[in-house]
């Protein structure tokens, strides 16, 4: 089994960079909704919704971060430091939920 290249150009930034950030705004986007609503719809408070998504979206964000740093080591895959996409996930995961959080 031979190991994936690391030649500019040959998709290792979009396996490497590209890939996390939008699996984590995609992430953020949706994982942020349903709180925020569910408790807009509850109180009929904006300030309250927009602390629940803020809880939502650090959480979910910190929570990306880990499972994608400690999901693959990057050796045999080629996808680069578990470090570097981890917070590359976690930081467009809580990017992805911030929209969210505004007070409705």
């Amino acid at each position: 089994m031979t190991r994936p290249s690391a030649v500019p150009g040959d998709g290792s930034f979009l396996l490497q960079r590209a890939q996390p950030a939008l699996i984590g705004l995609s992430d953020g986007s949706l994982s942020t909704l349903a709180p925020v609503f569910a408790v807009a719809f509850a109180t009929h408070q904006p300030t309250y919704a927009f602390f629940a998504g803020l809880a939502t979206t650090i959480g979910a964000g910190v929570s990306m971060a880990f499972s994608e740093g400690l999901s693959d080591t990057g050796d045999l895959t080629g996808r680069g430091s578990p470090i570097l996409r981890g917070s590359i996930t976690g930081a467009g995961t809580f990017l992805g939920g911030v929209p969210h959080t505004c007070p409705l």
